[in-house]
């Protein structure tokens, strides 16, 4: 084989692999996605009795993850942030860009800082499962399955007492 075949060659397997990577990360962002839409589907239907009953709103609302890779304009990673809003007080869960293999995280903002730290939904590849984590400063970031009453649980403590309760 002369030198110029080695190269077709060679460029022939290197667009092969290309073409398989890029298809290969397609289907992930599909899955990222998917993903995203089943955690907020599933979030609407534990708080749809409460919605119902004009106790909570929910808002879903067009959002595309960016970071310093994927600037707005060219980010594959779109999607819907969901906004709760309940006693005055709002949550907003926020997709953030897909993680290393495939990791899907979804950032709350609208909790309190001191009680909470820094809290994310995060859902592993391969699992259908997702989790609360919460990470605060060095200590190890704590992590909890989501499910209806831990999630309850949670937007209970943005409800102000009112005046005289304990």
């Amino acid at each position: 084989m002369d030198e110029l075949q080695q190269l077709a060659a060679l460029l022939e397997q290197f667009s092969a692999a290309e073409t398989q990577q890029q298809q290969q990360f397609v289907e992930q962002c599909r899955e990222w996605q998917a993903s995203i839409d089943g955690l907020f589907d599933t979030v609407e239907a534990w708080l749809q009795p409460l919605a119902e009953r004009g106790l909570v709103t929910l808002q879903k609302t067009p959002h595309v993850a960016i970071s310093d890779g994927w600037p707005v304009e060219t980010s594959p990673f779109i999607s819907h942030s969901l906004t709760v809003s309940l006693a005055h007080r709002s949550v907003t869960l926020l997709p953030v860009v897909m993680g290393s293999n495939g990791q899907t995280v979804v950032r709350i903002d609208g909790l309190t800082s001191d009680r909470h730290g820094s809290v994310s939904l995060v859902r592993m590849p391969a699992s259908a499962d997702w989790h609360w984590r919460k990470e605060r400063g060095a200590q190890e970031a704590q992590s909890t399955l989501l499910t209806p009453q831990f999630l309850a649980l949670q937007l209970q403590g943005l409800i102000p007492k009112p005046r005289g309760m304990a």
